[in-house]
């Protein structure tokens, strides 16, 4: 069982019965399953204090609001807010959560206005299993979600990456009728028109729309 508390103050707790460090705190909390934590800050003022937490420990997520029982505190604006909005500190909240490759999301994706558009040239069987051919029509290579569909019914579902211009994969053939690219809109696409194929070798294997 993993517990997650969802509203703690973890910048001002009393770390003497830690020893004064706040790793072995989160050990302690760990062994009675508490694995992550929401740190709520109660001011604007000491948000560094509560941010710099966040960045340094995996589990720890930082907020900001303003306490109820602190009347003499005033609401913080929208341009006080956005001034912790960095997308670098994004960036690396981001990457301590993953081990995947990312850069086509902060470099390209983010930065320039590359569109995300891959289709299914063709869906054949053969023995167990299913070959699909999958195109790259444009100049990112993002993560494309690929499913097996019966009756627009998910049978399947797998993701792909390093599909930089054509690839063909083998997956196993598992009651389904047709393959889809992003069935379930998970990302952005250019154009999803062409993202269906029937699985096998009927002359009309054309997209449905």
């Amino acid at each position: 069982m993993e517990i997650i508390d969802s509203h703690c103050h973890i910048d001002r707790v009393d770390l003497d019965a830690f020893g004064g460090s706040i790793e072995s705190m989160l050990k302690h909390a760990s062994e009675l399953s508490v694995k992550k934590f929401l740190c709520v800050c109660i001011d604007l003022e000491h948000f560094d204090q509560v941010h710099d937490l966040a960045l340094a420990h995996s589990n720890i997520y930082s907020s900001v609001g303003v306490h109820p029982t602190e009347t003499n505190c005033k609401d913080p604006t929208t341009d006080e807010l956005l001034k912790y909005a960095k997308s670098d500190d994004f960036k690396k909240i981001v990457s301590s959560k993953t081990i995947k490759y990312l850069s086509w999301f902060f470099e390209d994706y983010l930065k320039t206005n590359k569109k995300i558009d891959y289709t299914i040239k063709k869906a054949v069987t053969k023995g167990d299993s299913v070959y699909v051919t999958i195109k790259n029509k444009r100049n990112i290579t993002a993560p494309v979600a690929l499913y097996g569909l019966k009756n627009k019914k998910v049978k399947f579902k797998k993701w792909l990456t390093n599909i930089d211009s054509i690839k063909t994969i083998a997956i196993p053939k598992n009651n389904f009728n047709r393959v889809s690219l992003n069935f379930e809109n998970s990302y952005p696409e250019f154009n999803s028109m062409d993202n269906w194929r029937k699985v096998g070798k009927n002359i009309l294997n054309k997209t449905i729309q």
